[in-house]
């Protein structure tokens, strides 16, 4: 099944990392020891087609594929064939991840 937000959503997936260690590089990212709390990490799996609410055409930041940062308590999270995917606002997503 596939799913393609609306609006300026993003379909996001956590990535698959090891839990209570901070991912590769200088500064690394967090990812939680506890199983409970959602990784901030995240990959984006379909983007939407860049509209607001009121109707005016706004530019998505993100495109599939790119490793994102989100915000901690945002987003709605979804099963779809027993898989746990986040659906968030493009304002709820804090940085993307570049390996500069």
């Amino acid at each position: 099944m596939q799913i393609k937000p609306l609006f300026d959503r993003v379909l996001l997936k956590a990535e698959a990392a090891e839990t209570g260690a901070k991912s590769a590089g200088s500064g690394g990212v967090y990812v939680p020891r506890d199983a409970n709390e959602r990784s901030q990490l995240m990959i984006v799996e379909s983007v939407g087609m860049g509209i607001d609410e009121s109707g005016n055409k706004t530019e998505m930041a993100v495109s599939v594929g790119d490793k994102v940062l989100v915000s901690k308590y945002a987003g709605a999270e979804i099963t779809i064939d027993g898989q746990k995917f986040w659906i968030f606002k493009q304002c709820d997503i804090l940085a993307k991840l570049t390996k500069d």
